[in-house]
């Protein structure tokens, strides 16, 4: 797997819609997120025309947006990729962008943009799992100073190993990007518990673990199931750190448990070395105690896993999200339920 090359303060970021047209609709949001990238970390900025194109158009045509997002990596003056925003259609770009040679290089999103990320990962390089332009940088009234330092840190200081640690707080309060007075007003935040081991006899008590991450939203990698573009035999899953993550749009339970166990047959449970799970978002305490026993009965009871799992991580669709890089290295270690989580540095300095 070959790393990307890092960015620094000046860098230019491309800024591509390959799914949504959300620019378009939510225009101060999008611009929010923008002047965020520019002032705060002090990113040159470039577009292309289906940045901000209306939905209807970059719905009927992914061939423009595969096109653009092309552009995007083979321009020599832009250093890295960052989405606007998801969607549910980003699947469609993927046969467009087989004929493209696509050079290494930042590539950012989440949510709709988990296919994505997993298609660049296939071809042979690093990607990262995290913000959007508004659904992260866009947060309403100022940015988290924890994110706005794990950003920083993360992307442009030189590390060879970055350690996580959870965020004190968080929020997933929602918010009504019609009303520009709403973009000013922070939301409420709640206290942080701190990342969850769920227990299993078969599971022991000291851990350490090491092996390739790959992951993204759960909803998202069903759309590239089946497809060429999926990773293919159960030996994919040998020696990966599998980190998974659910939308805001509460799919059923019985679909979650259909889908872990399609995980199960593949092999993931019993060849991965370890799972994470980004927080639930918008669940209740009886649902997310719900899908707890779900996640459980699935990987311990029905396929005999001895896997650690690890709940209630800080990626996928709450505030604020860290950045999980698709291909660098990870490690996971456990002594009496103490967690730790560290990555070996996907970058090329």
């Amino acid at each position: 797997m070959k790393g990307v090359p890092s960015l620094v303060s000046n860098s230019t970021i491309a800024i591509v819609s390959p799914s949504w047209g959300g620019p378009n609709i939510f225009s101060g949001v999008y611009e929010l997120g923008v002047s965020r990238l520019q002032k705060e970390f002090s990113f040159q900025i470039k577009e292309y025309p289906t940045t901000r194109s209306k939905t209807e158009y970059n719905y009927k045509h992914p061939e423009k947006r595969a096109d653009d997002l092309a552009k995007a990596f083979q321009d020599k003056n832009v250093d890295g990729i960052i989405c606007s925003i998801g969607g549910d259609d980003a699947v469609r770009l993927l046969p467009f962008l087989d004929q493209y040679d696509l050079p290494p290089k930042f590539f950012m999103g989440y949510s709709d943009a988990t296919v994505l990320l997993t298609y660049l990962h296939q071809r042979g390089f690093c990607t990262f799992h995290g913000p959007s332009v508004m659904a992260g940088f866009a947060e309403p009234g100022i940015l988290n100073d924890e994110f706005y330092n794990h950003i920083k840190t993360f992307i442009f200081e030189k590390w060879n190993t970055y350690s996580y640690r959870p965020y004190k707080k968080w929020t997933e309060e929602t918010m009504n990007w019609s009303d520009p007075k709403r973009l000013e007003m922070v939301r409420v935040h709640q206290d942080n518990n701190g990342w969850k081991m769920i227990e299993s006899s078969k599971t022991p008590s000291l851990i350490e673990v090491r092996g390739m991450l790959w992951g993204g939203c759960l909803e998202a990698l069903e759309f590239i199931k089946g497809t060429k573009y999926w990773p293919g035999p159960e030996t994919f899953w040998e020696d990966k750190i599998v980190f998974l993550e659910m939308s805001d749009e509460k799919i059923k339970h019985e679909q979650i448990k259909w889908i872990l166990r399609n995980y199960g047959v593949q092999g993931m449970f019993t060849r991965a070395r370890a799972l994470l799970l980004g927080r639930f978002a918008m669940v209740t305490k009886e649902e997310k105690e719900q899908l707890e026993n779900i996640i459980y009965n699935i990987v311990y009871s029905e396929f005999s896993s001895r896997i650690p799992i690890i709940m209630n991580m800080d990626f996928g669709h709450t505030y604020p999200q860290q950045i999980i890089p698709l291909g660098a290295q990870g490690v996971i270690k456990i002594i009496n339920n103490e967690i730790s989580f560290s990555i070996e540095t996907p970058f090329i300095h």
